[in-house]
């Protein structure tokens, strides 16, 4: 997304386009990221130095960055196990405009995904926790070992994602706009390579907040391992 020198999204057309094309209607709210009801997440793919999502208001103001904690090593000196687990694990922080973290989502693929949020304290907020992987894929949404909530897609292709409580009362949901990365051996350059629409019907409580918020970034990881592997 093209920003100007205040990191406002400087296209409104395109911003209408991307509503339009998600069938999201604009709404505004206070300018915080847990206070707009509609939030679009620019996912980039930096390839060799990680992934970075980029959270806007309708209106096109930054609400958050969502940088990768990239933690190298050397594949010679480390076991097999460590190794594994490692390439197979992706940590990522969310940050204020002014640069402040508020949570930080750590993700492990296997065969089901399991992604944790954790406060800037290290204190754990919730959990998305991948319950099935053929059909309409669903995620379960637990904080502090109890269930707050659900995530389930529309449909086998992925491209939208109902959020609710946890007696099934509908509280929003996200749309991908475009399909999911693919590996690409030969590109080093970043871009753009998806993007997702979040609506909210109304202002949530916490944790459940937080947990809808990164919910795109954290379902964009769970289907975009390639490009992960390759950094790596």
């Amino acid at each position: 997304m093209p920003e100007n020198a205040t990191g406002e999204y400087s296209d409104r057309n395109e911003i209408a386009a991307m509503l339009s094309e998600s069938g999201i209607a604009p709404r505004y709210g206070d300018g915080t990221v847990f206070g707009e009801p509609v939030v679009i997440v620019d996912q980039i793919s930096m390839d060799r130095s990680g992934y970075l999502y980029r959270l806007y208001s309708a209106g096109g103001a930054l609400l958050a960055e969502c940088v990768e904690q990239i933690e190298s090593y050397d594949i010679a000196e480390t076991p097999l196990n460590e190794a594994i687990r490692k390439n197979t694990t992706e940590t990522m922080e969310f940050r204020d405009p002014q640069g402040r973290p508020w949570a930080s989502l750590t993700h492990r693929k296997v065969w089901k995904s399991k992604v944790s949020v954790t406060g800037p304290d290290g204190g754990e907020i919730g959990r998305f926790a991948q319950k099935n992987v053929l059909g309409k894929v669903s995620f379960a949404i637990t904080s502090h070992g109890s269930i707050t909530g659900k995530l389930r897609s529309t449909g086998t292709r992925l491209e939208q994602f109902d959020l609710a409580d946890q007696s099934g009362n509908a509280l929003g949901r996200f749309v991908k706009l475009g399909g999911y990365s693919r590996w690409r051996p030969l590109v080093r350059d970043a871009r753009t390579v998806g993007r997702y629409v979040l609506e909210l019907s109304a202002r949530l409580p916490q944790p459940l907040a937080t947990m809808a918020v990164v919910s795109p970034v954290a379902i964009d990881l769970a289907f975009n391992m390639d490009p992960a592997g390759y950094r790596r």
